[in-house]
């Protein structure tokens, strides 16, 4: 059977981290559903997506943030979506997504099947594809519409770490990463925000610092890194300066160079790309 008549296998992965999941749906393997042998097929790429729940998201960036994605995942990928905000309200760490796509079948692995089993195999595939589809688009558009701009403001730098440590350590070496946040923070170690309100003066020298004083690396395993929102200031009689805006870009820019990160674009807000699988020149100097 020509490669051209494959279908995609989809499973929906057991979930690995010491994150707290919500109920998501387990899908039976098309393999182990029909008693076949599941080819060895090693995952090539994967995509994170982690969402600040207090970062505001107009119904146009929402749009922006779905077609950045739209085409995830392609066979022998997995995407993630994990959700971060303050300890308070029963607001947590969560992940709240995890499927694989597995790779497609080889011509050779179709050959030796029966016609029966290779029959029902592609059926069953070609419905897997449909679903995971609609699962992760359902996913992605909960991550966001948990979103909830009256909670405290969120201690990013401590979430990042644990949030990285958790979701990426999986041995897929071609990592993407979309972070969905305004990256003001304003916790137990530190602010960016001025004592009597509006933006601080923010720095890569003090970013650096920070992460040194407080243990607060976080190892990013070379994953190309994105941010959505930067600046983006829920508390609309705040004003956010050029000038300021810059500064912040260039101290997550510091921070991602400090963690294992592979800066590509830190949108302030919007990440200039229709889709994150563009080849881009905009990768961050050191």
């Amino acid at each position: 059977m020509k490669m051209n008549h494959a279908r995609l296998c989809l499973l929906f992965a057991v979930l690995l981290t010491t994150l707290p999941a919500s109920a998501v749906e387990r899908l039976e393997s098309c393999y182990d559903k029909l008693g076949l042998h599941k080819p060895d097929n090693n995952l090539d790429k994967a995509l994170y997506i982690i969402i600040d729940q207090t970062m505001p998201l107009t119904a146009e960036m929402r749009k922006n943030l779905s077609s950045l994605v739209a085409d995830w995942p392609r066979p022998g990928e997995r995407v993630k979506i994990a959700r971060f905000s303050a300890n308070t309200r029963g607001q947590y760490n969560e992940l709240i997504f995890d499927a694989i796509l597995d790779d497609t079948p080889s011509e050779e692995y179709l050959y030796h099947l029966r016609d029966e089993d290779n029959t029902h195999l592609l059926a069953c595939m070609k419905q897997r594809n449909q679903e995971i589809q609609q699962a992760f688009s359902g996913a992605l558009n909960k991550g966001m519409a948990l979103i909830d701009t009256s909670l405290p403001k969120t201690e990013i730098l401590y979430a990042l770490k644990q949030i990285s440590g958790a979701i990426l350590d999986d041995g897929i070496s071609d990592k993407t990463v979309l972070i969905v946040t305004d990256g003001m923070e304003n916790g137990e170690f530190a602010s960016f925000y001025k004592r009597r309100a509006g933006v601080g003066k923010v720095s890569r020298e003090k970013m650096l610092e920070i992460l040194k004083k407080n243990n607060l690396h976080a190892d990013w395993r070379g994953a190309k890194v994105y941010m959505f929102g930067l600046g983006n200031m829920r508390d609309t009689k705040l004003l956010i300066t050029p000038t300021q805006l810059e500064s912040l870009r260039k101290t997550w820019e510091a921070y991602f160079h400090a963690s294992n990160g592979n800066v590509r674009q830190l949108g302030t807000p919007a990440i200039l790309l229709s889709n994150l699988r563009e080849v881009t020149s905009a990768a961050a100097a050191p």
